[in-house]
């Protein structure tokens, strides 16, 4: 389900929402980049902005067990209650179940080597701090970012310390960005990481 890098905050989105970016343990141990996954059980609901024209107004990542477990909910319209599509990553269960609710309709295979769909944050980006900032109520360390023998100097990334992206953003018209709207804390119910009952598990084509 990505899209073209031109059409991506950072060149990561849609992409890196819908497939992820696992990120390894030396990363994670960094000092002089965020880290990749967030440490805590939290839902993050996101606006999108310049997005295309039939591409999502909003997304929703829901983290539990240290980001081991995942679902990403898309929507068409910031408005939405209900999402039109969803991906749910459950490396532990080695589950990676894709729901498409107008359809009542789901898919289910191994994790295998999928990347996590709620790593937001590329393990190739180069980061530098730019100072700190408030996003959503809550504060994030900002940092510019750069694809390696790429540098510029329009597009940032701003991160709370226990590794929730609250912001991807870009001065290029072209360039879309994601903005968290809303940050909920805690553990999320079971029942959220499998699919809809009353929904009809199809093939893989």
């Amino acid at each position: 389900m990505g899209l073209q890098a031109k059409r991506m905050p950072l060149g990561l989105l849609l992409g890196a929402l819908l497939q992820g970016l696992w990120s390894t343990p030396s990363v994670w141990a960094q000092a002089d980049r965020p880290l990749s996954l967030p440490k805590v059980d939290v839902t993050v609901t996101y606006r999108f902005d310049k997005m295309p024209y039939g591409g999502p107004q909003k997304l929703r990542i829901t983290y539990a067990k240290g980001g081991e477990l995942v679902r990403v909910d898309s929507f068409r319209w910031i408005e939405a209650k209900y999402p039109t599509a969803s991906t749910i990553f459950d490396r532990a269960g080695d589950r990676l179940i894709r729901v498409q609710p107008e359809r009542r309709a789901y898919t289910e295979s191994s994790v295998g080597g999928s990347p996590n769909p709620g790593a937001l944050i590329s393990t190739d980006i180069l980061f530098s701090r730019q100072g700190t900032d408030t996003v959503a109520h809550a504060p994030c360390t900002e940092w510019k970012v750069e694809a390696p023998g790429k540098p510029n100097d329009q597009d940032t990334a701003c991160v709370t310390d226990d590794g929730i992206v609250l912001r991807l953003a870009s001065k290029r018209p072209s360039v879309a960005s994601l903005i968290a709207i809303d940050i909920h804390y805690g553990a999320p119910p079971d029942d959220l990481f499998v699919p809809p009952k009353n929904f009809t598990r199809e093939r893989i084509p």
